[in-house]
């Protein structure tokens, strides 16, 4: 974020002090300028006409002006605009000077208003061919039509934003499932969608999928992470579940069973979970490796337990990195903590839930080394 500390007086004073001034530079992100104007911006543009990637988020004094000043003076070169926040800037007056811009590859519209279906299709036409990312949360004019215009254009699309878009429903993504295959990074953060209908999407298009946020999508459920766990195991990444109250630990278990690449799983707020199948498959995963190399078959069991200390620990409960949770894990038994496997056939598991912090205190105690965990913990 620039702040307050970049105005029209400071970029002329410092960067942009002269015509081709900054002649090698081709990318430039000034978020958050808020004392920056239109003027500033011209002077920018003089100074730097080589860019390829502008990005003016949250500049909130800037007017459709700048974006005329950057279209005319980068033109089809440009390949990045982000306009993210730009209170005063109005859809309908920036279609006619996006349109001059044809090889925009990124284009970011989140939070401007005015954005509507008629925009966003005249963009789609004109930009579908070379657009590889489209961001459009919060245009919350927006409907199912701008969403049909861009599955229909945008066929190499990889990365789609469309948070908090309230008059999207199932018949929206039905379209992306039917245009967009290529997409990489879908976000649908408080869609009203429903959880049969996300699933048709993933099974139809989630191969290539690597990062997906139904966040705060209520129906979204079981239907879902069978689809992901079937159609994306060997693409998805990062899964954001955060607010679905629908899923269960065993749908969560069966994508992290499923999914080797999975390296983060947000779900905060989601108190039904209460991550014992979370914990089980990660530990079985963890026992696989511990097995190839002490040759210990006994690892296999249902539930592990991690004697530090004389206190049993468990890691449910808790909103982690499957990549962190292994190293924690294995960093645990390198240092000889007793390992209790229980839970066999005809037998239970005791099973007392304690804080994270716990094993980070107990690693650091018995190893004297500070380790740089960052924990996600879950709002209740």
């Amino acid at each position: 974020m620039c702040g307050r500390g970049l105005s029209d007086q400071c970029l002329t004073a410092t960067f942009a002090t002269r015509p081709g001034a900054l002649s090698s530079l081709t990318l430039v992100a000034l978020r958050g300028a808020y004392c920056l104007t239109d003027k500033g911006v011209s002077a920018l543009l003089q100074a730097a006409p080589c860019l390829t990637s502008v990005n003016l988020s949250q500049c909130s004094l800037l007017t459709e002006e700048a974006v005329k000043a950057v279209a005319d003076c980068l033109g089809t070169q440009l390949c990045a605009l982000s306009l993210e926040g730009c209170a005063q800037m109005d859809g309908l007056k920036l279609l006619p000077i996006l349109l001059q811009m044809p090889c925009l590859k990124k284009l970011l519209l989140s939070g401007v208003g005015g954005v509507k279906d008629e925009v966003v299709s005249e963009l789609a036409v004109v930009l579908g061919s070379t657009l590889e990312e489209l961001h459009l949360a919060d245009c919350r004019l927006l409907t199912n039509a701008a969403v049909v215009g861009v599955a229909a254009c945008c066929l190499g699309l990889k990365v789609l934003d469309l948070d908090m878009l309230p008059l999207l429903s199932d018949m929206a993504i039905s379209c992306l499932a039917d245009g967009c295959r290529s997409l990489r990074v879908l976000s649908l953060k408080r869609a009203k969608l429903s959880d049969e209908a996300v699933a048709a999407f993933i099974t139809a298009s989630g191969s290539s999928l690597c990062e997906i946020s139904l966040n705060s999508v209520q129906q979204a459920g079981d239907n879902t992470l069978v689809a992901l766990a079937k159609h994306s195991r060997m693409s998805l990444e990062v899964l954001d579940m955060s607010w679905c109250r629908s899923v269960t630990d065993h749908g969560l278990g069966f994508v992290a069973d499923s999914c080797p690449l999975l390296r983060e799983l947000r779900l905060f707020g989601c108190t039904q979970v209460c991550g014992f199948c979370l914990f089980v498959y990660l530990i079985l995963s963890w026992c696989e490796l511990m097995k190839v190399m002490s040759g210990n078959k006994i690892l296999y069991g249902w539930a592990l337990k991690l004697l530090i200390g004389g206190d049993w620990i468990w890691a449910g409960e808790y909103n982690f990195s499957w990549t962190l949770v292994k190293l924690w894990f294995v960093t645990v038994s390198s240092i000889n903590a007793a390992v209790v496997v229980g839970s066999f056939m005809g037998y239970t598991s005791e099973i007392v839930c304690v804080s994270l912090s716990k094993i980070v205190g107990a690693i650091k105690h018995r190893t004297h080394a500070n380790f740089p965990f960052v924990l996600k913990l879950p709002m209740n």
